[in-house]
């Protein structure tokens, strides 16, 4: 990938962000030797501005925000969805971008936000600063405000699998080492802020805090 922070230039078979779902990088089909014709644009990023992102609006709203070029995990029970939390596939080698909707809560390290419905095995985008959109679980943990806080549910499998949540409750903590445990698990999960009180199991919009974003 580009050595850059963010790339401007990136070979794209869609001009749309939400309708990437390459089978190889860059291209829509693999090349007739097989080899990646366009490897240098897997992880890269391009920052756009509102009045600059181009997306598919029967897919969803994209905001101004960094996106960076990924591929999603062949052997992923989860399959990719608008809104649904993207996790770094720490089982493969940094360099080859792969993202994950399965958790996995002892290692699921989070990388952004999923935009569209990328086949298993290709190639798409995520977002990983700005305004994005998360889909909220069923049922939060703490009631729905303004303004608050958005982590990741961490579920586990099944319905509410990579979903977002208001936050883990403390409420009936006996020791110093549970609050401690509690605020970490906290730190971990934490994505942003809701930019208004969250609907549980809809789309939200999330200001994203850009600490998690790959080079």
């Amino acid at each position: 990938m580009p050595s850059n922070l963010i790339s401007q230039i990136v070979r794209m078979v869609n001009s749309k962000l939400n309708l990437a779902n390459d089978a190889s990088p860059g291209i829509s089909v693999a090349s007739g030797t097989g080899a990646a014709q366009y490897q240098g644009v897997l992880g890269s990023r391009v920052a756009l501005g509102p009045d600059e992102i181009r997306f598919d609006s029967t897919t969803g709203t994209l905001f101004g925000g960094v996106y960076q070029y990924v591929r999603f995990a062949t052997g992923a029970t989860a399959a990719p969805a608008r809104g649904l939390v993207a996790f770094w596939d720490t089982s493969v080698a940094e360099n080859l971008y792969q993202v994950t909707n399965d958790e996995n809560v002892g290692s699921s390290c989070i990388a952004g936000a999923t935009l569209n419905a990328v086949a298993k095995g290709n190639f798409g985008w995520i977002q990983v600063s700005g305004k994005a959109t998360f889909k909220a679980r069923a049922a939060f943990t703490i009631a729905s405000a303004a303004g608050q806080v958005c982590v990741a549910a961490y579920a586990g499998a099944g319905a509410d699998v990579a979903t977002t949540d208001t936050g883990s409750p403390l409420a009936g903590v006996a020791t110093v080492a549970q609050v401690q445990a509690g605020i970490m698990a906290g730190l971990r999960a934490f994505i942003g802020k809701y930019e208004a009180a969250p609907t549980a199991g809809a789309q939200n919009t999330v200001e994203m805090t850009p600490w998690f974003m790959r080079v």
